[in-house]
């Protein structure tokens, strides 16, 4: 996963779990406020290409991560994650790390 600020991108170790159509839970030791506005990159499984997108943090948990709300999936990375989360089920998205 890469993680960013500002145009700025950093490749990190943290983990993305549970998600969504929406949004995801970044499992990370890093510290942002919720209203925090993020730039992550992210592969999935299956797909050969990375997902780009603007994110906006929503709810944090204390030393675990923070939640985050997908602002501006392109048509085409929205159709890859529906079709992803369309494959597997919810159970198994929600143990997966991306």
């Amino acid at each position: 996963m890469w993680l960013g600020q500002d145009g700025i991108f950093t490749r990190t170790h943290e983990l993305l779990r549970d998600l969504s159509e929406g949004g995801a839970f970044v499992e990370t030791s890093q510290k942002f406020a919720v209203g925090s506005i993020l730039n992550i990159q992210f592969t999935l499984p299956e797909v050969h290409r990375p997902i780009s997108t603007t994110v906006a943090v929503r709810h944090l948990k204390d030393g675990i991560g923070f939640g985050v709300q997908f602002l501006d999936l392109s048509p085409e990375d929205h159709e890859v994650v529906s079709a992803f989360l369309s494959r597997h089920s919810a159970r198994q998205v929600n143990s997966r790390e991306f």
